[in-house]
């Protein structure tokens, strides 16, 4: 049961943060677009508002970080390395740094997004936590590396439509570049089936973990009985 403005990763999360449509933003495509200037954000009507507003994980949106958030903390590109990540940290538009740290990324900028949380005053606030897992190359947190080790995936009725040649189908489905186990593209590499979907999971077992953790933290803090927690997916 879902509704998706865009079904591309940069349009979608541009159409999040302007509540625009694509043909209307300009931001069509996956190719390092940028919200064009003047476009206004909800963070930027938040700030106004009088919100603290913070950005932490992947943008895919290109200057992402030079927007006039509090604190923007992660990555503008599609994916990041998942155990030696080169992370923006910008602060009011302004970068302050861009290098390189060890650990799992998300680890790392969950961390970070804590840290903030911390500081918050009573003064409203709105963070937004976009997660670099589950997407390719689908790396795992070391203590999940073992998760649903013997655990039977069960093979999609349409997966062998691939030998027929997709009748049917679209063209694009022929021509499509990331197919599981025939495609090599260097970061994108699905071997098997049972590879993907399981990493997959374990990517989005860890995203589970981790709003559990800023749950605990808000309530812990006595500020999540007043905190909405909008959960969605590119």
């Amino acid at each position: 049961n879902v509704f998706v403005t865009s079904a591309l990763c940069l349009p979608s999360r541009a159409s999040i943060l302007t509540g625009l449509y694509p043909h209307r933003s300009g931001v069509i495509d996956n190719r390092a677009r940028s919200i064009p200037e003047g476009v206004p954000t909800i963070a930027d009507m938040l700030r106004d508002a009088g919100y603290d507003v913070a950005f932490f994980g992947k943008a895919h949106i290109k200057d992402l970080s030079k927007q006039n958030f509090d604190i923007f903390f992660g990555v503008e590109a599609a994916g990041a390395n998942y155990y030696r990540p080169v992370l923006i940290e910008s602060h009011h538009g302004v970068v302050k740094s861009k290098k390189q740290y060890h650990g799992y990324v998300d680890t790392i900028i969950l961390e970070r997004a804590l840290k903030w949380l911390s500081e918050r005053t009573d003064k409203p606030f709105c963070m937004f936590f976009w997660f670099i897992a589950p997407h390719a190359p689908f790396y795992r947190p070391r203590r999940l590396l073992d998760l649903y080790n013997g655990v039977p995936i069960t093979k999609p009725s349409t997966f062998d439509e691939a030998l027929k040649g997709y009748p049917g189908k679209p063209l694009a489905f022929k021509n499509a570049y990331n197919k599981i186990g025939t495609t090599v593209l260097g970061n994108d590499d699905p071997r098997s089936l049972e590879e993907l979907v399981k990493d997959h999971m374990a990517g989005v077992e860890d995203n589970d973990e981790k709003v559990g953790t800023i749950m605990d933290h808000l309530e812990k803090a006595g500020q999540l009985v007043d905190t909405a927690l909008i959960l969605g997916s590119d």
